[in-house]
Protein backbone atom coordinates (compact mmCIF):
# COMPACT_ATOMS: atom_id res chain seq x y z
CA UNK A 1 0.00 0.00 0.00
CA UNK A 2 2.88 2.40 0.71
CA UNK A 3 4.09 1.86 -2.89
CA UNK A 4 0.74 3.03 -4.25
CA UNK A 5 0.75 6.17 -2.12
CA UNK A 6 4.34 6.97 -3.09
CA UNK A 7 3.78 6.76 -6.86
CA UNK A 8 0.72 8.98 -6.57
CA UNK A 9 2.70 11.69 -4.80
CA UNK A 10 5.48 11.51 -7.39
CA UNK A 11 2.92 11.52 -10.20
CA UNK A 12 1.07 14.59 -8.86
CA UNK A 13 4.34 16.48 -8.31
CA UNK A 14 5.49 15.73 -11.87
CA UNK A 15 2.09 16.63 -13.32
CA UNK A 16 2.11 19.93 -11.41
CA UNK A 17 5.60 20.71 -12.70
CA UNK A 18 5.09 19.78 -16.34
CA UNK A 19 1.39 19.36 -17.04
CA UNK A 20 1.97 16.21 -19.06
CA UNK A 21 0.40 12.88 -18.06
CA UNK A 22 2.90 10.77 -20.00
CA UNK A 23 5.89 12.40 -18.34
CA UNK A 24 4.23 12.19 -14.93
CA UNK A 25 3.68 8.45 -15.48
CA UNK A 26 7.34 7.98 -16.39
CA UNK A 27 8.46 9.91 -13.31
CA UNK A 28 6.18 7.82 -11.08
CA UNK A 29 6.99 4.52 -12.81
CA UNK A 30 3.32 3.79 -13.47
CA UNK A 31 1.48 3.00 -16.68
CA UNK A 32 -0.98 5.49 -18.15
CA UNK A 33 -3.68 2.87 -17.71
CA UNK A 34 -2.80 2.51 -14.03
CA UNK A 35 -2.81 6.27 -13.48
CA UNK A 36 -6.17 6.75 -15.20
CA UNK A 37 -7.65 3.79 -13.33
CA UNK A 38 -6.49 5.28 -10.02
CA UNK A 39 -8.05 8.60 -11.01
CA UNK A 40 -11.38 6.92 -11.82
CA UNK A 41 -11.41 4.94 -8.58
CA UNK A 42 -10.13 7.53 -6.10
CA UNK A 43 -11.86 10.89 -5.78
CA UNK A 44 -9.06 12.42 -3.68
CA UNK A 45 -6.48 11.45 -6.31
CA UNK A 46 -8.75 12.77 -9.08
CA UNK A 47 -9.05 16.13 -7.31
CA UNK A 48 -5.29 16.28 -6.77
CA UNK A 49 -4.78 15.51 -10.49
CA UNK A 50 -7.14 18.33 -11.48
CA UNK A 51 -5.44 20.74 -9.08
CA UNK A 52 -1.98 19.80 -10.37
CA UNK A 53 -3.03 20.46 -13.97
CA UNK A 54 -4.54 23.82 -12.97
CA UNK A 55 -1.27 24.79 -11.27
CA UNK A 56 0.66 23.77 -14.36
CA UNK A 57 -1.54 25.92 -16.59
CA UNK A 58 -1.20 28.84 -14.15
CA UNK A 59 2.57 28.59 -14.57
CA UNK A 60 2.20 28.68 -18.35
CA UNK A 61 -0.14 31.65 -18.14
CA UNK A 62 2.34 33.50 -15.93
CA UNK A 63 5.06 32.93 -18.52
CA UNK A 64 2.74 34.02 -21.33
CA UNK A 65 2.01 37.29 -19.52
CA UNK A 66 5.72 37.88 -19.04
CA UNK A 67 6.53 37.20 -22.68
CA UNK A 68 3.58 39.28 -23.87
CA UNK A 69 4.81 42.25 -21.88
CA UNK A 70 8.43 41.78 -22.91
CA UNK A 71 8.32 40.93 -26.57
CA UNK A 72 5.32 39.21 -28.11
CA UNK A 73 2.58 41.20 -29.80
CA UNK A 74 0.84 37.93 -30.70
CA UNK A 75 0.66 36.80 -27.09
CA UNK A 76 -0.39 40.28 -26.05
CA UNK A 77 -3.33 40.19 -28.48
CA UNK A 78 -4.25 36.68 -27.39
CA UNK A 79 -4.30 37.57 -23.70
CA UNK A 80 -6.29 40.74 -24.30
CA UNK A 81 -8.84 38.78 -26.34
CA UNK A 82 -9.08 36.16 -23.61
CA UNK A 83 -9.46 38.54 -20.71
CA UNK A 84 -11.22 41.52 -22.31
CA UNK A 85 -13.31 39.80 -24.94
CA UNK A 86 -15.89 42.61 -25.15
CA UNK A 87 -13.25 45.12 -26.16
CA UNK A 88 -10.57 43.07 -27.95
CA UNK A 89 -12.29 39.84 -28.92
CA UNK A 90 -13.38 38.82 -32.38
CA UNK A 91 -17.01 39.67 -32.95
CA UNK A 92 -19.36 38.04 -35.40
CA UNK A 93 -22.78 39.08 -36.52
CA UNK A 94 -25.25 36.57 -37.90
CA UNK A 95 -28.37 37.47 -39.81
CA UNK A 96 -31.05 35.03 -40.78
CA UNK A 97 -33.39 35.74 -43.66
CA UNK A 98 -35.99 33.91 -45.64
CA UNK A 99 -35.98 33.08 -49.32
CA UNK A 100 -34.59 35.86 -51.49
CA UNK A 101 -33.49 37.82 -48.42
CA UNK A 102 -37.06 38.29 -47.21
CA UNK A 103 -38.47 38.02 -43.73
CA UNK A 104 -38.59 34.77 -41.81
CA UNK A 105 -42.08 33.80 -40.73
CA UNK A 106 -42.25 32.71 -37.10
CA UNK A 107 -45.35 30.87 -35.93
CA UNK A 108 -45.88 30.53 -32.22
CA UNK A 109 -48.56 28.20 -30.90
CA UNK A 110 -49.46 29.66 -27.51
CA UNK A 111 -52.17 27.15 -26.64
CA UNK A 112 -49.75 24.26 -26.62
CA UNK A 113 -51.60 22.24 -29.27
CA UNK A 114 -49.74 20.80 -32.23
CA UNK A 115 -51.09 22.05 -35.55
Amino acid sequence: MARVKKWRKVFIAALRKGGNVRHACIAAAVTRQGAYKARRNNEVFALAWEDALADSVDTLEEEAWKRAKDSSDGLLRFLLKAHRRDMYGDHQRHEISGAGGGAVEVIVNWDGEDK
